[in-house]
């Protein structure tokens, strides 16, 4: 009961109830706020104050809502795809020369836009080659990158399908780099860094002499047609360090046309009966014929085999014994019967 009576008959003073001393006012700091009677912050005021951080919080949390909430998906596919884009940066392909400097191969810069964010982008450069007659065989042709409908390179290089193309491939290629180009939510292009900057591909001089190889194949496809015969294949050699100066064949196709994927040419040399797709002084398979006669030769007189004056009949053909079936010997037929003959009319 004393404690209460205590605690009902005690109150707040209010600031206007207490009096200052005005002889200790000269000893009062006035900057730290000494000898002032502090007021209350008003009501109004803490409202006021409170009114403002609620609208603020109002409207973060609105758009946080909308952000995250009601187009959560939408941004979050925005970002994952558009923000950071890898593109690829292609290597520049190795030249090809001929043995006096002439090229053979060479690159030409092709710009593209890109359907993605309306951005230029660097694409693959054109392969072109020297418009001789004679070269498409020796230099072959390639296979360009390609890309799916939606942008992504599934082939990402340069291909060699046939010729020095083919089989230099991997020296001409190089490698390629790639870059990140980063991009606001609305597309904008930020920054573009290289990631990785592309390496060119090695240049490659042939012992060829291109323009004596043009002249080789005009002279092979004279005389084929003159001749009426289906093809034919030349070449030249140094014998001195067995360098190849030229190798064609004829009937040739357009590389450059296979290059740049003209069906129409494509076709047309698939379906051609002088099978112009054949390299016939690489890839023809021939019998060795006659020229296999001086080496027999120069063993059978090296051996005291026989002499030059020796003769020997011809039949029109040579029957071999054969030692597991005595009854069936193997028989190499001659184009005709050449009767008694030397050694050097058989040469001839």
């Amino acid at each position: 009961m004393l404690f209460k009576r205590r605690r009902s008959g005690t109150r707040e003073i209010a600031p206007d109830e207490i009096f200052l001393d005005s002889t200790n006012l000269p000893e009062y700091d006035e900057g730290q706020f000494e000898g002032r009677v502090e007021r209350p912050v008003a009501v109004r005021s803490i409202f006021t104050v409170g009114l403002v951080f609620a609208l603020v919080a109002g409207v973060y949390g609105y758009r946080a809502f909308s952000l995250q909430i009601a187009h959560g998906d939408t941004y979050q596919t925005i970002s994952r795809e558009n923000t950071l884009d890898h593109a690829l940066l292609f290597a520049t392909r190795g030249l090809i020369y001929d043995r006096t400097g002439e090229e053979l191969a060479w690159n030409e810069a092709q710009i593209a836009t890109s359907t993605e964010n309306g951005v230029e982008k660097q694409t693959f450069a054109l392969r072109k080659y020297i418009p001789l007659p004679g070269l498409s065989h020796l230099i072959g042709f390639l296979q360009y990158p390609k890309a799916d409908k939606k942008g992504a390179w599934w082939r990402e290089d340069y291909s060699g399908v046939s010729g020095v193309e083919l089989s230099y491939d991997a020296d001409l290629r190089g490698e390629n780099g790639s870059s990140m180009t980063e991009a606001d939510a609305l597309g904008h292009v930020q920054r573009e860094n290289i990631v990785s900057p592309p390496i060119k591909g090695k240049d490659l001089t042939l012992s060829i002499d291109a323009e004596v190889q043009s002249k080789l194949f005009s002279l092979l496809s004279a005389h084929a047609r003159n001749m009426g015969f289906k093809g034919g294949a030349a070449v030249i050699m140094d014998v001195r360090t067995g360098e190849i100066l030229a190798l064609t064949s004829f009937p040739e196709y357009d590389h450059q046309a296979f290059t740049d994927g003209d069906n129409a040419a494509v076709r047309s040399a698939s379906a051609s009966a002088g099978s112009p797709l054949l390299n016939r002084a690489v890839a023809g398979a021939y019998t060795p014929g006659s020229i296999v006669k001086p080496i027999f030769a120069a063993a059978a007189l090296a051996e005291g085999i026989i002499d030059p004056g020796k003769q020997i009949l011809s039949t029109g053909a040579i029957s071999l014994p054969n030692p597991y079936d005595p009854a069936h010997p193997s028989i190499f037929r001659d184009w005709t019967v050449h009767g008694w003959v030397d050694m050097r009319t058989a040469l001839a």
